[in-house]
């Protein structure tokens, strides 16, 4: 968008009571099959428990439109914006240990291709 002289910044809500959250952790149970992907149902319910079972992460959907009205107008400011703190704090523990995860060949694999 830099071309156009358009400056793009994200924002990524937490978890606010606005039904779309639920939606998604109860509709995603009808499509994901365990059996042919690999992010598995339970792991999914789980994130969205970790989302929706804490009171703080239970938010009024104001705060979210109030936090917009502050970013959107800057002239400057990050990318990425995640409100609030707590739903940041969450992200970063959750993509940081993504960027950790290792990969290991099962060990009748290893055995075989040596």
């Amino acid at each position: 968008m830099a071309p156009f002289g358009i400056q793009v910044q994200v924002i990524n809500p937490g978890g606010y009571l606005t039904g779309f959250n639920e939606t998604e952790a109860e509709s995603s149970t009808h499509w994901m099959d365990d059996r042919s992907n690999y992010v598995k149902s339970a792991d999914v319910m789980g994130f969205f428990d970790r989302i929706l079972g804490v009171e703080e992460n239970r938010m009024d959907p104001q705060l979210m439109a109030d936090a917009m009205v502050q970013i959107i107008p800057k002239e400057t400011g990050l990318f990425r914006n995640v409100v609030p703190q707590l739903a940041e704090d969450m992200v970063k523990d959750i993509q940081g240990s993504a960027w950790a995860n290792k990969i290991d060949l099962p060990v009748e694999r290893k055995e075989a291709a040596q």
